[in-house]
């Protein structure tokens, strides 16, 4: 696979990837990522299937997005015009030249995750920012902070988490854990019509380490959406917000859209320091 080159040091894609105002970052949840819906798609297809080859297609030339034609996309992928105009709308695009205007997220993707490598001791700059992250969090939350959380998830009849892809494997483990403690925790998938069920017990938990996340839903969760409200983050700006009624900030650095230990490993921590106090005052006598 030969890449362009220079894109990556383009002004337009370096302030995208700083600032996180990105093209088309706010739609519905179903489509926040091109790159992780087709990643799903492409998992869950079966690969003769022509929605496992046009997902295995699009991933291929990812990088080339921009230069692709629908012509020679369809002969590629076996199959017609009309067939790939039916699967970008599937994953939340008017027609194939929108999709076409994604390629940053390519970039994006790309200097996310090598920025984060690109050390020439990763082994012990990590072990050194791990270090750093759970003194920090744990100066940052006490237990104070958590006892309140875990209260209102223990009197919370419809405890919601909401998160994007990048923390969906933390908090879907979460949710397991709850599970054995008798209590359900609603994790949405994307399905926001939950929200309309809820009531002023109930709690919403926000898991957004940049805020990208929580901004792409701040019109849908609105001061008026029944259930106390907490945005989990990394991104101190949030504590001024007026969508969320309380903000659990995991740093107060200054904080920029990149890959770091934080990011990685925060959120998971977040949760087991989160769970053991659940455990601790409602399920240790239960075990």
């Amino acid at each position: 696979m030969t890449e362009k080159k220079g894109t990556l040091d383009s002004p337009d894609y370096s302030e995208m990837y700083e600032t996180g105002s990105y093209h088309g970052i706010v739609r519905e949840l179903k489509g926040f990522s091109l790159f992780n819906t087709l990643l799903q798609i492409f998992n869950q297809s079966p690969a003769s299937s022509t929605a496992g080859i046009i997902s295995k297609y699009f991933m291929e030339h990812f990088y080339e997005l921009d230069n692709l034609n629908i012509y020679d996309v369809a002969r590629e992928c076996f199959t017609s015009r009309s067939g790939i105009r039916r699967f970008v709308q599937s994953v939340g695009f008017d027609n194939f030249s929108s999709v076409k205007e994604d390629v940053w997220e390519w970039y994006l993707r790309k200097k996310y995750f090598t920025d984060y490598v690109d050390h020439d001791d990763f082994r012990n700059y990590l072990t050194a920012e791990l270090s750093e992250m759970f003194s920090n969090i744990n100066q940052q939350i006490d237990d104070e902070t958590l006892d309140q959380l875990a209260a209102r998830l223990r009197a919370s009849e419809q405890p919601l988490l909401l998160a994007s892809d990048y923390s969906a494997m933390a908090v879907r483990e979460f949710q397991q854990s709850m599970l054995v403690l008798n209590k359900l925790v609603t994790d949405s998938d994307g399905d926001l019509s939950v929200l309309n069920a809820l009531t002023p017990h109930d709690v919403i938990i926000v898991i957004s380490a940049s805020g990208n996340f929580a901004q792409s839903i701040e019109k849908t969760i609105r001061p008026g959406t029944k259930g106390h409200k907490v945005i989990v983050t990394l991104n101190p700006s949030f504590e001024a917000s007026e969508v969320f009624d309380s903000c659990i900030c995991l740093s107060h650095s200054e904080y920029h859209r990149v890959r770091t230990a934080y990011s990685e490993y925060g959120i998971r921590y977040f949760f087991d320091l989160l769970y053991n106090r659940y455990f601790v005052r409602y399920g240790k006598n239960d075990v």
